[in-house]
């Protein structure tokens, strides 16, 4: 893990990954996207859901990417860091 680039690069296209996957299901099928959220987060309920706009696809996955990518450099840097080899590329 001794290159956080390449771990925050990976984890963000996997987010993005991830969030189109979502989003699909959530234009498919949006009862059952709602059944589903409150299903995993104890109850929280999205009803009722405004729909999605291109643009609201656009900003949220562009989100998750950098979030993604934040994350998985972050944890590799301190991995080094805890491994005591750090070095950030």
């Amino acid at each position: 893990m001794k290159n956080a680039n390449r771990l925050g690069s990976t984890l963000g296209l996997t987010f993005a990954a991830l969030y189109v996957l979502c989003s699909l299901f959530f234009v498919g099928w949006p009862q059952g996207y709602v059944s589903l959220t409150a299903a995993l987060f104890h109850g929280f309920s999205l009803s009722p859901t405004p729909g999605m706009s291109f643009g609201g696809f656009i900003v949220g996955l562009v989100s998750i990417a950098i979030v993604g990518y934040v994350a998985g450099a972050l944890y590799s840097i301190i991995l080094d860091a805890m491994s005591g080899t750090t070095k950030v590329s």
